[in-house]
């Protein structure tokens, strides 16, 4: 009887080890759900970074969405700032969005420390004009070029950067994403550049190459690097990372009119790589745009289909590795305007932009 009975319990373990295989199997072998309506919201991701005591979450727009309805992006945004204790710390291409105005107007009240530097084409929206009468001491920028950054530092830990800028049209409209990373260093980072606008009024090319941590190990396997445009050399490093890949490169580009990394991308495509890629159809089809050079090589790009803007400015590579920030891929954002980027090597987020990539992608128009 004792031996039949461990004989049962032995071949139970064998199937159970089975079957856990196969839903590990099966979990591992799941694509990104590439299948979301246009305007269907996705759960945000959260990416905790063991032992670190540092997050990086990833948020992206839904445009198509009921207007009247508040997107996740807006919610974690205005809940992100809403939790600072000591300081905001933003710097905005674009604030019209009046919600996130009066949300800084009421911490300010509060005693936290908030201050701005606005770009000077937009210093004269209502939303910044209330920001300004309540007090917010707010710097516009001196540059001939653009301060086209879109991101805020709060309590000296948290930053939110991404190709969002706070308005109505980028939040509600537009294709956008934007990242949420706590980091003391990253912040750091931000904090030293904020500082060069607000205080050294230094912009674009006369921002100094200082940024402290380029490349910032969080947990065992994600990587974050951070650099600021002009001095840091972004094109130069998008161009090296795509050098590296070995099996895709999926792009999103509200505007891509670089020579030198449009080449590369077609190279990837010689050695075998994968490449797709969707462009903003306003900026596309002109002279100094990529799209018809990329199709003349055979690489499957199109136009996006949003009515409004597809405003991303992302790079995914081998699914593994993101770059994304303010940076446009051309001549202006890598030499003259003020910029900043977050490259993100962590499979999980990659994943999350894939995700994103094909929504868009596969409702766009093929470059004709």
């Amino acid at each position: 009887m004792k031996r039949r009975n461990f004989i049962f319990l032995f071949f139970s373990l064998i199937l159970c080890v089975v079957v856990l295989f196969l839903l590990a199997w099966r979990v591992q072998k799941t694509p990104p759900d590439f299948n979301l309506a246009y305007g269907e919201q996705r759960i945000p991701i959260e990416r905790s970074l063991e032992k670190t005591g540092e997050t990086i979450s990833v948020y992206f727009t839904s445009p198509g969405k009921g207007e009247n309805d508040e997107p996740e992006i807006v919610s974690h945004l205005t809940y992100f700032l809403n939790s600072a204790r000591k300081n905001i710390y933003g710097a905005l291409y674009d604030l019209d969005y009046e919600s996130v105005a009066e949300l800084l107007v009421q911490k300010f009240k509060q005693g936290v420390d908030v201050k701005l530097v606005i770009e000077r084409d937009h210093s004269q929206r209502v939303s910044v004009l209330k920001c300004r009468e309540a007090g917010i001491p707010i710097v516009e920028d001196n540059n001939s070029a653009l301060m086209h950054n879109k991101f805020f530092v709060v309590d000296g830990s948290w930053v939110w950067t991404g190709s969002t800028n706070i308005t109505y049209n980028c939040l509600f409209l537009n294709n956008n994403n934007s990242v949420l990373i706590q980091s003391s260093r990253l912040s750091e980072n931000y904090l030293c550049e904020f500082e060069e606008m607000f205080v050294n009024r230094q912009y674009g090319m006369k921002s100094p190459r200082n940024t402290k941590y380029m490349e910032i190990k969080c947990g065992n396997t994600t990587v974050v690097s951070n650099l600021f445009s002009p001095e840091d050399r972004v094109e130069q490093r998008v161009i090296k990372e795509i050098g590296k890949t070995k099996k895709s490169v999926r792009f999103m580009a509200f505007s891509f009119t670089s020579e030198l990394i449009a080449n590369e991308l077609v190279q990837a495509s010689r050695k075998g790589a994968i490449v797709q890629g969707v462009f903003e159809k306003r900026n596309a089809g002109n002279t100094a745009s990529r799209d018809e050079y990329l199709k003349h090589f055979g690489i499957d790009v199109r136009w996006d289909s949003n009515p409004k803007t597809m405003h991303h400015k992302v790079m995914i590579l081998d699914e593994e590795v993101v770059i994304t920030g303010s940076y446009n891929f051309t001549g202006s954002a890598e030499k003259r305007n003020d910029e900043n980027v977050i490259i993100i090597c962590d499979a999980e987020i990659a994943r999350e932009y894939t995700s994103e990539f094909y929504r868009i992608f596969e409702i766009s128009i093929p470059v004709r």
